[in-house]
């Protein structure tokens, strides 16, 4: 089991070369910014702890439906440049890990926004206890938005789906729409059934189709 520290060195991409049976690789502070190796690179092969905090890494979705996310043991991406993470990929992958026991993911910029904070509050909320840094997983700036820097497990449910800019619950929107259309399929309904009454009983056709040319 072998342990290799490559932290602060200047590496803009990870080594290419570990010793036979590295479990463990330190890459903090660096200018990493791909995460091809752990995948494609035999010398990976072992590898179950990896350390790439304060890095350029801005996306994890290549390691979506890989091997690797369902063996390692620690992953720590503190401090890169994450606004969001496959939460649907990441939860497959731990429910089929039995090593998994760390994860840290603080003081990235995380977007909060209806489209992602909902499913990964409730990814942080579901692994709470394997994040090592869960308060320190909060919303990135935004103008005019009054949860910046709060902890995204801790945002209130009603809240998460707010337009600050307009000041309009997005839930509640959609909702109404659904509603309304809802309604309107059932008025259109009832007045085909009230067409085809008054066509069966008197021979009246609809007024539309009297406009009709």
């Amino acid at each position: 089991m072998i342990t290799v520290d490559c932290s602060y060195r200047g590496l803009k991409m990870l080594p290419k070369k570990l010793p036979y049976n590295t479990t463990t690789l330190l890459v903090q502070g660096n200018q990493v910014s791909a995460l091809d190796d752990l995948l494609t690179n035999r010398h990976y092969a072992n590898l179950l702890d990896i350390h790439l905090d304060y890095n350029w890494i801005s996306s994890i979705s290549i390691l979506e439906g890989s091997r690797w996310l369902t063996q390692c043991r620690v992953l720590s991406f503190k401090g890169n440049n994450l606004t969001k993470v496959p939460t649907y990929a990441l939860d497959n992958a731990f429910q089929r890990n039995n090593n998994i026991g760390q994860l840290y993911l603080g003081a990235n910029p995380w977007r909060c926004d209806c489209l992602f904070a909902p499913a990964f509050q409730d990814f942080l909320i579901k692994y709470q206890s394997l994040i090592m840094d869960l308060s320190d997983i909060k919303c990135s700036y935004q103008q005019d938005d009054e949860y910046y820097l709060t902890p995204i497990h801790d945002l209130p449910r009603n809240t998460l789906c707010r337009n600050s800019a307009k000041g309009i619950n997005m839930v509640d929107f959609w909702d109404s729409l659904n509603i309304f259309l809802a309604s309107l399929i059932v008025v259109i309904i009832l007045k085909f059934i009230y067409d085809y009454i008054l066509y069966k009983k008197y021979g009246i056709l609809p007024r539309i189709i009297t406009l009709l040319p």
